[in-house]
């Protein structure tokens, strides 16, 4: 199988992005597993991702926003583990979380 991580980012040198870059590098992966990473900074957040999408060549996509942070290293294991199932198209997480320390607006939208 192969993944595609799909960032949209405005700018690659963010420090945010380069956070969100190393939980992915730490994350406990399957052996079968390819994971191809793509940041695009062009347009708009919308655009990016389309942009993104054309060049994707993964089974499944998987879309970060740059401030995110992968906190728990078996997360893109647990997020595949549909995949012996049929009939399903999308996942989102039952919960999200928070760095104490972020920002109201981050700690309000991670309610």
């Amino acid at each position: 199988m192969r993944l595609s991580v799909i960032v949209p980012a405005k700018d690659p040198n963010d420090p945010q992005l380069q956070q969100l870059l190393a939980s992915l590098r730490d994350q406990d992966l399957q052996e079968s597993l390819e994971v191809e990473v793509l940041v695009e900074s062009q347009g708009n957040s919308e655009q990016a991702k389309a942009y993104a999408i054309n060049r994707a060549t993964g089974d499944v996509l998987l879309f970060l926003c740059a401030d995110n942070v992968l906190r728990d290293h078996h997360f893109i294991k647990k997020m595949l583990w549909w995949e012996r199932y049929s009939g399903i198209d999308g996942a989102f997480p039952a919960y999200y979380d928070y760095v104490p320390g972020d920002r109201p607006l981050s700690r309000y939208f991670a309610l």
